[in-house]
C-alpha cells in the first residue's frame, strides 16, 4: 500500500533541550516531534478502504492491509465472487468505505513509522533525524509498519 504524497506533509518539531545539549551528550529523542497531516478529500484512497459493516454478507474487516480488487470472477474460479459492477471492494469482498480517517494517521499516533530517507540517523527510534523541517512525504507499508521519506529531499522548511 503507498499514498498521495499531494496529500501527506510531516512536520518535525525540535525542542530547546535538544538544541542545548552539549556535544558529549546524545540527544534525547522525546524532544524531535514528529507530526503528520494529511489534507486527502473524502474519496482519496487513503481515506477509502473496507472497515466493519453490519449485515451478514459484509463482515467487518479487521485486516491491517488490503489490497483493490481487480478479479470478480466467481469464488470458484478464484476470484471475489461480486460481479464487475460491484462497488469497490478488497480481495475478500469486503465493501470501501469514503471518508473515514486517513489509514496513514494511526501509524504516526502510535510510532509505528520508520523514516528511510538517505539522511536516517539511528540515534532515535524511528531514525528521524534531529533537524527542524515541514514538507510532503512518501509512504509505503511494509508490513510491520510505515516507512516514509520527504518527497523533495533537498527541500528544506522550517516549520514558524
Amino acid at each position: 500500500m503507498s499514498a498521495n504524497w499531494k496529500h501527506h506533509v510531516v512536520t518535525v518539531e525540535i525542542g530547546s533541550a535538544y538544541t542545548q545539549m552539549s556535544l558529549s551528550d546524545p540527544p534525547d529523542p522525546r524532544d524531535v516531534t514528529v507530526k503528520f497531516a494529511c489534507s486527502a478529500p473524502e474519496d482519496g484512497m487513503c481515506r477509502n478502504y473496507p472497515a466493519p459493516a453490519v449485515g451478514p454478507k459484509w463482515e467487518g474487516c479487521t485486516c491491517d492491509v488490503w489490497f483493490i480488487c481487480d478479479d470478480h470472477l466467481s469464488l470458484d474460479d478464484g476470484g471475489c465472487g461480486l460481479g464487475d459492477d460491484a462497488p469497490a471492494h478488497d480481495n475478500a469482498g469486503h465493501l470501501f468505505v469514503p471518508g473515514q480517517e486517513c489509514w496513514v494517521q494511526s501509524w504516526f499516533d502510535g510510532d509505528g513509522h520508520q523514516y528511510t530517507g538517505d539522511d536516517a540517523d539511528d540515534l532515535h527510534d524511528n531514525c528521524v533525524p534531529g533537524v527542524a523541517r515541514i514538507g510532503e512525504i512518501d509512504v509505503s507499508f511494509d508490513g510491520d509498519s510505515v516507512e516514509w521519506h520527504w518527497h523533495f529531499p533537498h527541500r528544506t522548511g522550517v516549520p514558524s
